[in-house]
């Protein structure tokens, strides 16, 4: 197993109903983005705030060095989705004027 992960991170314009910070199918992503929205308000009131976002998006490709302690990861993470809400929240950034 590879010591990095992906996270693909938001960001698509499909749905309105999918979760737009998503762990592209790799479960130990899936549990980091769980165990950091249990563990976390600020972390899952980031997430929470990149789902409400709307319009194109880019996707956003977030790697993780996984030997670290969870709380690292969850940090690191966290750290990580507030520069994607960031760059959401700039029209400028999205090509919109």
């Amino acid at each position: 197993m590879s010591i990095y992960a992906v996270i693909f991170a938001i960001l698509s314009s499909v749905s309105s109903s999918c979760p737009h910070v998503r762990a592209n199918g790799n479960p130990a992503v899936a549990a980091l983005i769980e165990e950091g929205s249990h563990a976390s308000e600020t972390f899952r009131h980031l997430v929470a705030a990149i789902d409400r976002t709307s319009g194109p998006h880019p996707i956003l490709r977030i790697l993780l060095n996984l030997h670290r302690e969870l709380s690292d990861l969850i940090g690191a993470l966290g750290h990580e989705l507030q520069h994607a809400l960031e760059m959401l929240s700039d029209a400028r950034l999205r090509g919109q004027p």
